[in-house]
C-alpha cells in the first residue's frame, strides 16, 4: 500500500467525548489527540538504502480520554462555541501530522550509507513534530483561556460557559482554516498533484502567534 494520511478531515461531536470529566475541574472539556507514523521500511540498492513508499501517517482522536462536563443547561450556541474550540485541538493535530507527512515524503529522495542513518533521519523529524505539537497545544489553550469554559465555582461546584466566543478564539480559528489552503513557498505538490501547504507553525508564526522556545 502506498503512502497515506489517515484522518485530517476529521469532524467531531459532543457523542466521540466518552471519558468521565474529573471532578472539581477547572476546565469544561478536554480532547486528546495527537499523531502516530509507522515504522519505516527501506529498500537495498545495491549498498545504499532508499525510504519505501510505505509510510502512514495517523491523526489519532482517543474517546475514552476526552471529556466534557454536562452542559445540559448550556445554551446551544455556547455548547457549540466549545465543541469549536475542542475541534480546533484536534484539528492542530490533524494539521501537524499532515506536515510531517510531507517532511517524511521528502525523505523518499535521500540515499543512506545505512538502514540505522534511515532510520535516525525519520525519527528525528518525528521528535520534531511531536515537540512541535505540544508547543501549539500548549499556546492554543494558553492564548484563548481554553475558550474561557473554565469558570468553575467552588461553593456550587459547577463550571459555567463563558459569555461568548473570544476574539482570540477566533483569530486562532481563521489561522487553522487559513494553514489548509496557503500554499507553501516554495512550492511543491504530492504524487496525485496536491499542491503542498504551509506548515501551520509558520502560518502561526507570520501571524503574530508566539512560542515558548
Amino acid at each position: 500500500m502506498p503512502s497515506q494520511l489517515v484522518g485530517l478531515m476529521r469532524k467531531l461531536t459532543w457523542a466521540n467525548f466518552q471519558g468521565n470529566a474529573p471532578a472539581n475541574s477547572p476546565w469544561a472539556a478536554q480532547t486528546a489527540s495527537g499523531f502516530r507514523a509507522s515504522p519505516p521500511t527501506f529498500d537495498n540498492n545495491g549498498g545504499t538504502f532508499k525510504l519505501r513508499d510505505q509510510v502512514t501517517v495517523n491523526i489519532v482522536f482517543d474517546a475514552n480520554r476526552s471529556w466534557r462536563v454536562n452542559m445540559n443547561q448550556w445554551p446551544t450556541q455556547l455548547q457549540q462555541d466549545l465543541l469549536d474550540h475542542e475541534q480546533g485541538h484536534y484539528t492542530i493535530s490533524a494539521l501537524n501530522a499532515r506536515d510531517l507527512f510531507i517532511r517524511l515524503m521528502g525523505l523518499k529522495n535521500s540515499t543512506y550509507a545505512s538502514q540505522a542513518d534511515g532510520m535516525r533521519d525519520y525519527n528525528d523529524w518525528i521528535r520534531i513534530f511531536n515537540d512541535r505539537e505540544k508547543k501549539i497545544q500548549a499556546e492554543y489553550d494558553s492564548d484563548t483561556g481554553h475558550s474561557q469554559a473554565n469558570v468553575f465555582t467552588p461553593s456550587s461546584g459547577m463550571v459555567t460557559p463563558p459569555p461568548q466566543k473570544s476574539s482570540t478564539q477566533e483569530k486562532w480559528e481563521r489561522l487553522i482554516a487559513k494553514a489548509f489552503v496557503e500554499l507553501r513557498q516554495p512550492g511543491g505538490a504530492a504524487p496525485d498533484g496536491t499542491l503542498y501547504k504551509k506548515d501551520l507553525i509558520d502560518v502561526l508564526l507570520q501571524n503574530g502567534i508566539t512560542f515558548d522556545p
